[in-house]
């Protein structure tokens, strides 16, 4: 019953059958074939008996400029639900029917919890990305360390070659300066020994002279082999840490950016939580 679209005049009847009960959420709808136009949507649904069972309230269908176009549900409201809140209605009240407070609150907390984890989620993939493509082995850098790696070994090298022709050369003359001190006393016991000096205390002197000038001349070329390997190992540690101060840097870098990346994840993380709340 009502004045479809606001014509007035008589109260318009439209006539049709009950279909069937919907609910959603907490709110109950009966589907009818009568129909329901702006004008008459708020009027009565009333049976054969002229019993009131229902209040007309919408359509749904396709709108075209807000004209309802081919075939539409028409809903009404359970007259029981209707019931209780007709004193408000008398009073003036504007009265929405919907879900319960208590239904919204739980459906915008399972939005919530949802976006939450789908925040995580996104985070922490985020999170993986940004390790993953600020590791040195996958990195704009991964070039220069290995090259620096490279330069590094090659020098390492270059020095075990030094020390080794140094240790070769140096120990081959100290070998043949101990033969020749052995050959020194020998001849300083013997002569010693044709002297008649021999287990004198002259004839001590002597040997001990012979043995203390080849133990210095030992010491002074086994001095001249470790100053060599010094010098060498000084020159290759100044060249290796020149380049560990450009690895360090580039590491620095590198983890700067990341720092910075990581920093930047959680606003992503916010971004992307507040438009799955929004519904994009």
């Amino acid at each position: 019953m009502g004045y479809p679209f606001g014509i007035k005049g008589d109260v318009s009847f439209k006539d049709g059958t009950v279909s069937r009960k919907l609910q959603n959420g907490a709110t109950s709808y009966i589907e009818t074939s009568a129909e329901i136009h702006p004008g008459n949507s708020g009027g009565p649904l009333v049976n054969i008996y002229g019993q009131v069972v229902g209040i007309n309230t919408a359509t749904v269908g396709q709108t075209i400029q807000g004209v309802q176009v081919g075939e539409t549900i028409k809903l009404a409201i359970p007259i029981n639900m209707a019931v209780s809140i007709i004193p408000d209605l008398k009073n003036g009240k504007n009265v929405v029917v919907g879900p319960s407070k208590q239904e919204l609150a739980q459906k915008q907390a399972d939005l919530e919890q949802k976006c939450k984890n789908n925040s995580d989620k996104y985070y922490q993939d985020y999170i993986n990305q940004i390790t993953s493509l600020y590791t040195p082995d996958n990195s704009s850098i991964k070039s220069l360390l290995d090259q620096i790696q490279n330069s590094e070994d090659y020098i390492k090298q270059a020095r075990d070659n030094q020390i080794a022709e140094i240790n070769n050369y140096y120990n081959s003359l100290i070998e043949r300066q101990r033969e020749t001190t052995q050959n020194a006393v020998g001849s300083a016991r013997a002569l010693a020994a044709r002297s008649g000096l021999l287990g004198s205390p002259m004839g001590a002197a002597q040997i001990d002279n012979a043995q203390r000038q080849g133990d210095n001349a030992i010491a002074q070329l086994e001095n001249s082999r470790d100053s060599e390997i010094a010098s060498i190992n000084s020159d290759y540690n100044y060249k290796y840490q020149r380049y560990e101060t450009i690895k360090q840097q580039a590491l620095s870098d590198l983890e700067s950016k990341k720092q910075k990346a990581l920093a930047g994840a959680q606003d992503q993380k916010a971004a992307f939580y507040q438009k799955c709340i929004n519904g994009q």
